[in-house]
């Protein structure tokens, strides 16, 4: 799994890296860093994912396979109280759920879900309730949450990332898209084996 190995900023701190004292500082920093980020996430009650389903490594795992099929992924951060040494958490999101409220139209505000300022700066997130193929959900699916891109003191609450092909791109366009030729050649490729098999086969 993933491991944190943190390293202080001396400068950032007002300390000096080539002195010995200010070295043990830094370096008993990083090894309180460490050990809290283990209380959190490693935490055997799951108490850093907000539906307390997976470990924060199990979390990013699955964030990395989404990434790999959608080419992004989505999350946000929560405030729950487990009982444990912290309250935020983790919850991941499927990027599909990112959508206009009721699939209205892109405006120059509003495009894939994402609430934008003059800018063009992330300023809000709308999550449908339920997954478009969720059926059993029908309700949810006709609500939309907004979700803050940040907090009112500034820390970042969503978490969206995706690699762009394209300058003021806003959303990922998916790799299986590039692919979807080749898999429909594909398939009419191996039709074609089957009946040429088929035919030699009679003879």
């Amino acid at each position: 799994g993933l491991q944190w190995a943190p390293m202080p900023n001396a400068y950032a701190l007002g300390l000096d890296a080539s002195k010995a004292a200010d070295r043990k500082k830094l370096r008993a920093l990083a090894r309180a860093l460490k050990g809290e980020w283990q209380l959190f996430a490693n935490d055997p009650r799951k108490l850093s994912d907000a539906q307390r389903r997976l470990s924060f490594n199990g979390q990013l795992r699955l964030m990395a396979r989404t990434w790999a099929v959608l080419n992004e992924a989505t999350a946000f951060l929560t405030w729950k109280d487990g009982g444990g040494r912290y309250k935020t958490c983790l919850r991941v999101v499927d990027p599909d759920r990112l959508s206009n409220p009721m699939g209205q139209a892109d405006t120059l505000t509003l495009r894939g879900g994402i609430e934008y300022d003059s800018d063009g700066v992330p300023l809000a997130y709308h999550v449908r309730n339920g997954h478009p193929s969720d059926w059993f959900r029908y309700a949810q699916l006709l609500k939309w949450t907004r979700i803050a891109a940040r907090t009112k003191w500034g820390r970042p609450a969503f978490i969206h990332v995706f690699e762009g092909d394209r300058e003021d791109q806003l959303r990922a366009i998916s790799h299986m898209v590039s692919s979807m030729v080749k898999h429909r050649m594909i398939g009419k490729a191996a039709d074609a084996e089957i009946a040429n098999m088929v035919v030699n086969a009679l003879f």
